[in-house]
This record gives structure tokens, C-alpha cells and sequence, in this order.
């Protein structure tokens, strides 16, 4: 579940990210609302989005299908695939991460700039060789994507009241 807002300190354009949560296990959709709850009320890294804010909110809805693990870290189309990389390190740390599909375009990286970039979000701080990026496990996945803005989200709201 990512909330979207503008916010000026991240050198910001409308529709930058600001909040990020979710699961990449299989959950029911009815879990939606505490995730948006917890990414917008209780995500530490963030001030909770207070009432004023509502009406630049806009909301989007990652759903992750067809998972498929791969053979090497480059099999997986950049703008098509999200991908999680897992790997040990030679005193056998476990390290794991994942992008969404559009996070490679959308930062203009290649296959190993990307899954480089994992293994450092991941929190892997030595030196990335040739030979360490052959060892990492790549599931790929694809992303549907959804997004409803707060106006959306009233009028939809009254719909269903007024049909009830």
C-alpha cells in the first residue's frame, strides 16, 4: 500500500512517494484497510497525515501476481517485473529486498544497477562482484496497479450509502 502526497522536503513533484507498505505474502484484500491505517497513522518514519491533507491524498494499490523464480539475477524485464533478491554473504547473513516493477525505469538502472542497488537496501555494505551477483536468488513478479484519489474515494463513499 503506498500513500501518496506532495511534500516539498523531498524535493517533491505531485504524486512522489511518501509512504510504503505492505506484504509480499498472500493476504485477503480485507487486510487493505489496516495497512492503509498503519501507513497512514503509525508509520514511525512519518508524521501521521493529518485532516488538512486529505484532499491532495491520493492512494495506490500495488497488487503482486505471478511469481516466478528465475535462473539469473538479469531475467526479468525492467519496467515489467518487480523483483526480490535473496542471498548469504560468506559468513552466511541472509539478506533480502524487492523493488516494484516500475522503481528500475522509473530510476533509469540497468539489471545490475538494480539489483545492486537490492542488495544495498538489503543492507549488504561490502564489495558486489560479478561472482556475488550470480549467487542471488531472483523471484519476479508483476504488479496491477490501482490508484483513487480522496475525491474518488467520497463519491464512491456516497454511492454506496445512498444505495443502501
Amino acid at each position: 500500500m503506498s500513500v501518496i502526497r506532495d511534500v516539498g522536503d523531498r524535493g517533491a513533484r505531485w504524486d512522489s512517494l511518501a509512504r510504503l507498505i505492505g506484504t509480499l505474502a498472500p493476504t485477503s484484500l480485507r487486510n487493505l484497510r489496516d495497512f492503509t491505517l498503519k501507513s497512514a497513522l503509525r508509520d514511525s518514519r512519518f508524521a501521521p497525515i493529518g485532516p488538512q491533507e486529505l484532499q491532495r491524498l491520493h492512494c495506490t494499490v500495488s497488487l503482486l501476481v505471478d511469481f516466478q523464480d528465475v535462473e539469473s539475477y538479469d531475467d526479468w524485464e525492467i519496467g515489467t517485473h518487480g523483483i526480490i533478491i535473496k542471498f548469504s554473504d560468506l559468513r552466511g547473513n541472509e539478506y533480502n529486498a524487492t523493488y516494484l516493477p516500475q522503481v528500475a525505469r522509473e530510476q533509469g538502472w540497468t539489471h545490475v544497477e538494480t539489483v545492486t542497488s537490492l542488495m544495498r537496501k538489503a543492507g549488504y555494505r561490502h564489495s558486489i562482484t560479478e561472482a556475488m551477483l550470480k549467487t542471488v536468488r531472483v523471484t519476479r513478479y508483476r504488479s496491477s496497479i490501482h490508484k483513487l484519489t480522496y475525491q474518488q474515494y467520497l463519491s464512491i463513499r456516497q454511492e454506496i450509502l445512498n444505495s443502501a
